[in-house]
């Protein structure tokens, strides 16, 4: 028989227990500015700090390079794939810690790795675990940002090609058939700079806007062939995102349900549960913005396309639709391409989709390697995150016109 008094002890644990869990995550922001750059360094921005002060910056719509000092004031241009007046003429801006406080920068030029020191200038370069990926590991803001395990090996993002099978038609010419864009998952490797030995330790979905096919018949009156070009486009592409913690740790945030599959640096698989999130439907007028929205843009890079290939003598025609209703979601996804960073203290940042403070700054979820949100922290008003630096610092980009700039603060004092 159990008495009241040992029922009780059983519901204050309990009320306690539950009181914990529904108490609320505390946020803090981040403190004063402390530095801006007076050179505008453009959207899409990367940056490594180092220990001595310096940061060298991958600016990935001016498609340039800096080494800036600790002020943010005085810079040496590192790279420049536009003017040519840098030191590296180069066509991406990934930047990978490497050795200390080395950085390594992909070059297409040389198909290589070239090694920066602290102050941005190249000392050696060393050879990728494979050549074909290097536009992967040049483009952190379409595949993320690689890094190093704890055993000196690369660990990175790529993208499966599109599986495309032509096939005769009866009346002559070719057809291609409905193939995605892009394949819906895309591998996670790790590369052995050593041995050029390449694994593939995990799988994330990965955006796709639909599926393409081509038909081409054979002109009877002469001249080139006729083209049709058949897409299938979806509004609504949902898609994980992942990281590399300082410790060798992967992360990969699933967009289906918020939540993360965790690879240890022993190999240990394990996953957290799904984290708080506001979920939040999308209302009719939404979805029909996204659609009118994708069919503009889809419009606007075939025509730009076929401008650049010469295409206008081609007769072309273009049929685009739009996937049916019944594929739509019903809810706004929890994360979007780019929202996942890791600091240099073993956290991840995630920034969701729903964030209700984004009109008084972007507030990030602050996640623990338990998959806990410990806290959120909240940048100024009209930033963007671009990466951590020792000592606690904040680097973010704000953009005034058409220019952007870059700043430093510090994380400091307890959450809110």
């Amino acid at each position: 028989m159990i008495t009241s008094v040992r029922i009780v002890p059983i519901l204050l644990a309990t009320a306690a227990a539950t009181a914990a869990a529904q108490s609320p995550i505390p946020v803090r922001s981040v403190g004063p500015i402390l530095a801006t750059s007076t050179e505008n360094v453009g959207p899409a921005v990367t940056v490594r700090a180092t220990s001595n002060g310096h940061v060298i910056v991958g600016a990935g719509a001016r498609q340039r390079v800096y080494a800036f000092d600790s002020t943010l004031k005085s810079f040496t241009l590192v790279a420049d794939s536009g003017s040519g007046t840098g030191q590296i003429p180069i066509r991406t801006t990934g930047l990978i810690p490497y050795l200390a406080d080395s950085t390594l920068l992909p070059d297409f030029g040389s198909n290589a790795l070239l090694v920066l020191d602290p102050n941005g200038k190249q000392v050696r370069s060393m050879a990728p675990p494979r050549a074909q990926d290097l536009i992967f590991l040049g483009i952190p803001a379409g595949f993320g940002r690689p890094g190093f395990d704890q055993k000196g090996r690369l660990i990175y993002r790529t993208q499966a090609p599109p599986n495309i099978r032509p096939a005769p038609t009866p009346s002559g010419g070719q057809k291609v058939e409905m193939t995605p864009v892009n394949p819906d998952s895309s591998p996670i490797l790790r590369g052995d700079l050593d041995t050029r030995r390449i694994d593939t330790i995990a799988w994330m979905k990965t955006p796709t806007q639909g599926r393409m096919g081509m038909e081409m018949k054979d002109n009877l009156a002469g001249g080139p062939p006729n083209i049709t070009m058949h897409m299938l486009i979806n509004p609504f592409p949902m898609a994980d995102e992942w990281a590399l913690l300082s410790d060798g740790t992967i992360a990969i945030v699933r967009a289906h349900d918020y939540h993360i599959d965790w690879i240890d640096p022993d190999g240990t698989r394990r996953s957290s549960p799904k984290m708080p999130i506001d979920w939040r439907r999308y209302t009719d007028d939404e979805k029909r913005q996204r659609v009118d929205s994708m069919r503009k843009t889809v419009d606007e890079q075939i025509k730009r396309q076929m401008a650049m290939a010469g295409a206008g003598a081609l007769q072309i025609k273009i049929d685009v639709n739009v996937v049916p209703d019944s594929e739509f979601p019903t809810f706004w996804p929890p994360i979007q391409p780019g929202s996942v960073l890791a600091d240099l203290d073993g956290r991840l940042w995630i920034l969701p989709t729903t964030s209700t403070n984004v009109q008084n700054g972007l507030t990030y979820d602050i996640v623990n390697r338990k998959g806990d949100v410990t806290e959120r922290v909240q940048l100024p008003k009209d930033r963007a995150l671009a990466g951590f630096g020792p000592h606690n610092a904040v680097y973010m980009t704000r953009t005034e016109g058409t220019n952007t700039y870059l700043e430093r603060a510090t994380l400091t004092g307890p959450p809110k």
